[in-house]
C-alpha cells in the first residue's frame, strides 16, 4: 500500500494549473451535500495513483489554493459524514452502492490527515475506459464555496466539447442529492427556489473561479406546463492563474506563510525556509514553549529569540539586523 503525500512542487503546480480525469459513473453520482466531504474527495482523486488506496492531505495546500482556512473540527465533521455516506452510482445495466472510505486518521498538530479508501471503491475510480471520463480543474472546482456550483462544473467539463446538455429537473435534482430516493422528498420543490438557491449560485461562481463559461435556461417540454428541463450552455474560458514563486518549493511556500503569520517578516521567513526544516522548526517551538513555561522570555519576545536560535545554529545571516 503505497502513501502519496500531495506536496511536490509538480503536484501543487497540477493543482494550479492542469485537470484530472474523473471517471462519468462519479461526475453523476449521487455525491455527499458538503463542500468539504466534495473537496477531499476531489484532492484524492487528483493525485490518484492506480491500485494505491492510502492518501496523505496536507491541509496547507488545500488553504494555498484556496485561501480559506480549514481546521481539524470541520474535516472530522466532514470524513464522519462522507463514512456513512452511501454513494449510489447508476450504471448501464444496475445500480451500485458503496462506500468511499475505510479509515481516516488524523495528526494532532501535524497538519496533514490521512485517508484509506475502500478497495471496492476503486473500480469505480479507475473506470475511465469503460464509463468515460470528464476533465476538472482542481483549483477551480475547490476555491467554489457551494456545493451545487462544484457538482455543476463537473457536469458542465463533461459536456464542453459539444458545449450543450440538457437535463431534467428530476434528473438534476437526484444528482445534486436534492431528492430522496426513499422518500420522494425534494429540497427546493419551487422551480423559483431552483433558480435563485441552486442554478444562479452555480453561474455565478463557476463564471467567476473556473475555466468554464456557463449559462443555463429551463425549460417546458412534452407539453408540460411547467418547467421540466434545464438546457446548460458551456463554453470553455482560460481560467485565472495564480502566480507562483519556483524559487521556493510548494512546502517552502506554504511553510514562508505560516511563518509570516507567526511573526516574522517575508525577508526574514524566506531566509528561513532553505535552511530550516518544518520538523527543526517545531523543535524550536518546543523549547521556546519551554522557555516561556518557566519564564526565561516572554511571548513578546518570542521572534528575537527565535532569531537568535536561527543565527547561532543554523548561520542565517541577516535575521536580527533586518526588521529587528
Amino acid at each position: 500500500m503505497k502513501q502519496i503525500e500531495i506536496t511536490s512542487d509538480y503536484q501543487l503546480k497540477a493543482m494550479l494549473e492542469l485537470e484530472y480525469k474523473q471517471s462519468h459513473d462519479i461526475t453523476e453520482a449521487k455525491m455527499p451535500t458538503n463542500p468539504a466531504q466534495y473537496d477531499l474527495l476531489s484532492m484524492i482523486l487528483a493525485n490518484y495513483k492506480e491500485g494505491n488506496t492510502l492518501y496523505r492531505i496536507y491541509l496547507k495546500d488545500i488553504e494555498y489554493i484556496t485561501g480559506r482556512q480549514w481546521n481539524y473540527e470541520q474535516l472530522k465533521q466532514a470524513t464522519q459524514k462522507m463514512g456513512s455516506h452511501m454513494f449510489d452510482i447508476e450504471l448501464p445495466d444496475r445500480k451500485r452502492q458503496l462506500w468511499l472510505l475505510s479509515s481516516v486518521e488524523y495528526f494532532e498538530g501535524k497538519g496533514f490527515l490521512e485517508i484509506d479508501l475502500n478497495p471496492k471503491a476503486l473500480p469505480i475510480i479507475e473506470n475511465i475506459k469503460e464509463s468515460g471520463y470528464t476533465s476538472i480543474q482542481l483549483k477551480s472546482t475547490i476555491t467554489m464555496t457551494s456545493m451545487y456550483a462544484k457538482r455543476i462544473y463537473g457536469l458542465c467539463c463533461k459536456w464542453a466539447s459539444i458545449n450543450y446538455k440538457e437535463y431534467s429537473l428530476e434528473e438534476i435534482k437526484r444528482i445534486l442529492n436534492l431528492i430522496n430516493l426513499q422518500t420522494g422528498e425534494e429540497n427546493y420543490k419551487k422551480v423559483y427556489d431552483l433558480k435563485i438557491k441552486v442554478l444562479e449560485v452555480a453561474k455565478r461562481q463557476i463564471n467567476e473561479h473556473t475555466n468554464i463559461k456557463f449559462d443555463y435556461e429551463l425549460i417546458k417540454k412534452h407539453r408540460s406546463r411547467s418547467f421540466n428541463y434545464v438546457a446548460f450552455y458551456i463554453d470553455k474560458q482560460k481560467a485565472q492563474q495564480s502566480v507562483i514563486n519556483f524559487d521556493f518549493t510548494s512546502e517552502q511556500q506554504i511553510f514562508i506563510k505560516d511563518l509570516i503569520v507567526y511573526g516574522f517578516s517575508e525577508y526574514q521567513a524566506e531566509l528561513i525556509v532553505p535552511i530550516v526544516s518544518r520538523d527543526q522548526w517545531q523543535i524550536m517551538i518546543d523549547d521556546l514553549n519551554v522557555q516561556i513555561k518557566f519564564k526565561k522570555t516572554t511571548v513578546d519576545k518570542a521572534i528575537p529569540f527565535l532569531c537568535g536560535v536561527l543565527t547561532k545554529k543554523y548561520k542565517i545571516e541577516g535575521l536580527i539586523t533586518k526588521n529587528n
